[in-house]
């Protein structure tokens, strides 16, 4: 649908939009920098409307493309007690529905999900689900084992059932690595077994054979797999069962995602769904009025010499169609 060279546009509309001076919205944690959009530029209002929204995730940029467009408020703005009267001024203005920056996508062929608080806790799943996908997307090349921390209940002084008392013994291992290494870098997965214990899958920037908290290789019995596993035992997790493995060959993103489940566990009701550590790249988001030439000229930047690798077409709470798409770097 659309081109990803540079030759489509002239040299004057080239010139123009690398000479613009644009800053963009950060993302919390993030260092502020780069040239990227500011929809104040467009339109004098805190209210900004656009009809992209994009999503950059290191090589990885996604897309959503919206039929209506839509709102997003400057958050200084929610302090002002005549946020929502200026908010139905601009709508009234202007002729769009009142729709903020909240992504209840779904399906052509699923059914509408209601608000009933089992669909509530499966659409934050998935929310949550998306936003680990970015997360790894954007580290990618940092991460190089994947290891898997279990409880055993003869090892371990706790209820091995409750994750609020896992996730401290977690913490204390997490301290533990960060004190012994430079810049540890970890995203960490918890997920219950069929037996009801705790477990940790994480993505770290350990090397499999360099590093020295890594123990001799060993040749474990897998009882849920009912397979042999190779890998390496890690100091400092003295809870239970801990294995290594190096990430050669492996779907990074969807060996991790994979252990987010969309099935509802009231135990993880209210809790984190994953950990990460506070080092790591966090996704950048940008907002485009594709009908606005500034706009419309720097959206063709980003697009630029990428390639299209995903595409796929959702339905809103609204009932409009929102493209998305996913490029990656050449």
């Amino acid at each position: 649908m659309f081109s990803c060279s540079s030759n489509h546009l002239t040299h004057e509309q080239e010139l123009y939009y690398r000479n613009l001076d644009i800053t963009r919205r950060e993302p919390k944690g993030d260092t502020p920098g780069g040239s990227i959009l500011d929809s104040s530029l467009i339109f004098q209002s805190k209210l900004k409307k656009y009809s992209v929204k994009s999503i950059v995730c290191g090589e990885f940029t996604q897309f959503y493309f919206y039929k209506t467009k839509r709102i997003i408020s400057d958050k200084n703005l929610e302090k002002n007690i005549c946020r929502k009267k200026e908010i139905e001024k601009y709508e009234i203005k202007n002729k769009i529905k009142q729709i903020f920056d909240e992504d209840d996508l779904y399906k052509k062929d699923e059914n509408r999900v209601g608000h009933t608080l089992k669909e509530i806790e499966l659409r934050n799943i998935n929310r949550s689900k998306f936003e680990l996908q970015r997360l790894v997307k954007s580290n990618i090349h940092d991460f190089k084992t994947f290891i898997t921390l279990t409880f055993d209940q003869e090892k371990s002084d706790i209820n091995i059932n409750d994750i609020t008392l896992a996730n401290k013994k977690f913490n204390i291992f997490r301290t533990y690595i960060r004190q012994l290494t430079n810049d540890f870098k970890y995203i960490c997965v918890p997920e219950f077994q069929k037996r009801g214990a705790v477990h940790y899958h994480l993505l770290t920037n350990l090397d499999y054979t360099t590093c020295e908290l890594f123990l001799q290789e060993k040749k474990l019995w897998n009882k849920s797999s009912k397979s042999w596993q190779v890998g390496k035992p890690i100091k400092g997790w003295s809870y239970g069962y801990s294995l290594a493995k190096p990430l050669d060959d492996i779907n990074v993103i969807g060996y991790i995602s994979k252990y987010m489940t969309k099935d509802i566990d009231n135990r993880l009701f209210e809790k984190r769904r994953y950990h990460y550590s506070r080092n790591l790249k966090k996704p950048s988001e940008y907002y485009f009025d594709y009908d606005n030439k500034l706009d419309f000229l720097h959206f063709f930047k980003h697009i630029c010499e990428k390639e299209l690798v995903y595409k796929q077409e959702y339905v809103d709470k609204f009932g409009d169609i929102v493209e998305f798409y996913e490029y990656r770097t050449c």
